[in-house]
């Protein structure tokens, strides 16, 4: 099973574990100007960095 946006295919082997819809209602709650799908991915995007799966940005 995958989660598919317009720019990614999420395998949710990846993304089950980090991206939890009380977790992202509770951020939503205290920022109601962002959206789900944005919460979201920012989760999974810290999930990664936090798994070691990036690489700095360096100019």
């Amino acid at each position: 099973m995958t989660i598919e946006n317009s720019t990614h295919t999420i395998p949710t082997t990846l993304a089950e574990p980090n991206v939890d819809s009380a977790t992202i209602n509770q951020i939503m709650e205290g920022n109601p100007d962002l959206s789900y799908e944005f919460v979201s991915q920012l989760l999974f995007a810290q999930a990664e960095v936090d798994a070691g799966k990036v690489e700095p940005y360096e100019f």
